[in-house]
């Protein structure tokens, strides 16, 4: 396995999974293990075309993620911005997966 610091500059999705492969390392996982533990395990991309009330017409993209189920369904949380982006839905996803499993919360 390869563990390279991510820069200061790179996404939150960079950095989770750089953690996860960090302790993927010291756990001793096989690389296959990893992977799949990084990988979300479903992304719906939803696109809203809107007409503005002067006419004008606008699209929204939105994100759902479903990171792991491996411990039962999927927990995840919802944010509404401009600025959010796929790689930030997908990271809180994983986020969360790895907060409840740490916690051992039932689903």
């Amino acid at each position: 396995m390869n563990s390279v610091h991510p820069h200061s500059d790179d996404q939150a999705l960079t950095s989770i999974e750089f953690r996860m492969r960090q302790a993927g390392e010291w756990l001793k996982l096989p690389d296959g293990v990893i992977e799949t533990l990084i990988a979300p395990r479903r992304v719906l991309e939803v696109s809203i075309p809107i007409r503005r009330d002067d006419g004008s017409r606008e699209r929204f993209t939105g994100w759902r993620v479903q990171h792991n189920i491996t411990r039962g369904p999927a927990k995840g949380g919802i944010r509404y911005h401009p600025s959010v982006s796929r790689d930030e839905t997908v990271s809180l996803a994983a986020a969360m997966s790895l907060k409840t499993a740490l916690m051992n919360l039932p689903l």
